[in-house]
């Protein structure tokens, strides 16, 4: 919804492509405990912000730098196969 209101069609385009690969990182999130709580408050804050008319960069940044740091700090290593 907040895509549409913004009408930004590049942006809207961008973010269908990376939905996709967001799914599982957002199923990683998900099974973090206190991970809900945490968004629903960032996620509240951005669309106060946002009804009282006021930009939201500051709070929507502050989120998705806290999804990032989750999500480098949940990432398990890969393994890489042995070769003979």
């Amino acid at each position: 919804m907040l895509q549409e209101v913004a009408g930004q069609v590049t942006a809207r385009t961008i973010l269908a492509r990376l939905q996709g690969r967001l799914v599982r990182h957002q199923f990683r999130l998900s099974r973090q405990p206190g991970r809900s709580t945490v968004s629903l408050g960032q996620h509240e804050k951005i669309v106060d912000t946002i009804a009282a008319g006021k930009p939201a960069e500051a709070a929507m940044r502050d989120h998705l730098r806290d999804v990032i740091s989750q999500i480098s700090q949940s990432r398990t290593p890969r393994t890489v196969p042995a070769t003979s």
